[in-house]
C-alpha cells in the first residue's frame, strides 16, 4: 500500500541522514542500553576503546571513570526532557583533541520520552581558531596598552622641557634682569632644546 511505502522511504531516508551525519551517534534506551548507532560511533568507540560497541551494550562501559557522574547527571536531565550541551577535552596519543557533547530526549508515539540520544562531534579545528583569534586579540590589546604608555610618557618628556623653554623665555622677556641671571636663564633654555631634541 501507499502507506507501507511511505514508512519504508521515510525509515530509509532517516537511515540515510542517521549514517551520513557529521555527528557520532548512539540512541539509548532510558536504562543506557545502546540501542542503536551510525558508522562514525562505531569508529569512533573502536578507535579509543579498541572494542566495538555492540547493540544492548552498556554505554557506561564507554565513558571515561572521571566522566561518569557527569555523564548520569546529564542522561537523567535529558530523560526529564532537557537538551543537554557540553564540551569535551580529551587527550589521545600524545594529541589534544575537543568534542562537543550533546544530549536529546527522545519519544515515543504517545510524545513519552523513551530514551536519549547521546551525540558527539570533533570541534579541534574549531578551538584551535578560537585560541588563535584570542592570541590574536591579546597580542593587538598589549600593543595598544604599549603604545598608550609609550606616549603618555613621551608626552610628559616634552611637556618638562617645553614649560622651561616657555617659562625662561617669558623671564628674558623683564626688562630689569641682571646679566648673571640672563646667561643663566640662556643657558637653562638650551639645556632645555637639548633634552627636547633627545626625546624628539
Amino acid at each position: 500500500s501507499d502507506i507501507e511505502n511511505n514508512l519504508v522511504k521515510n525509515k530509509a531516508n532517516l537511515n540515510a541522514i542517521f549514517n551520513n551525519s557529521l555527528l557520532y551517534i548512539v540512541l539509548l534506551d532510558q536504562n543506557k542500553k545502546v540501542k542503536a548507532f551510525n558508522k562514525l560511533a562505531k569508529d569512533f568507540f573502536y578507535q579509543i576503546y579498541s572494542r566495538e560497541i555492540l547493540i544492548n551494550d552498556d554505554i557506561l562501559n564507554f565513558i571515561p571513570k572521571q566522566d561518569k557522574n557527569k555523564f548520569i547527571l546529564n542522561f537523567y536531565k535529558t530523560t526529564l526532557g532537557q537538551n543537554i550541551k557540553a564540551e569535551r577535552r580529551v587527550k589521545f596519543q600524545n594529541n589534544v583533541q575537543w568534542f562537543e557533547i550533546y544530549f536529546n530526549p527522545t519519544y515515543n508515539e504517545n510524545n513519552i520520552i523513551n530514551g536519549v540520544i547521546f551525540s558527539i562531534i570533533e570541534i579541534t579545528d574549531h578551538k584551535k581558531s578560537e585560541f588563535n583569534i584570542k592570541q590574536e586579540r591579546q597580542k593587538a590589546e598589549a600593543a595598544n596598552a604599549h603604545k598608550s604608555y609609550f606616549l603618555s610618557n613621551i608626552s610628559q618628556e616634552i611637556r618638562t622641557p617645553m614649560n622651561a623653554i616657555v617659562g625662561f623665555c617669558s623671564l628674558l622677556k623683564e626688562a630689569d634682569l641682571q646679566k648673571e641671571d640672563m646667561n643663566s636663564y640662556i643657558d637653562l633654555i638650551c639645556q632645555s632644546c637639548d633634552n627636547l631634541l633627545t626625546v624628539i
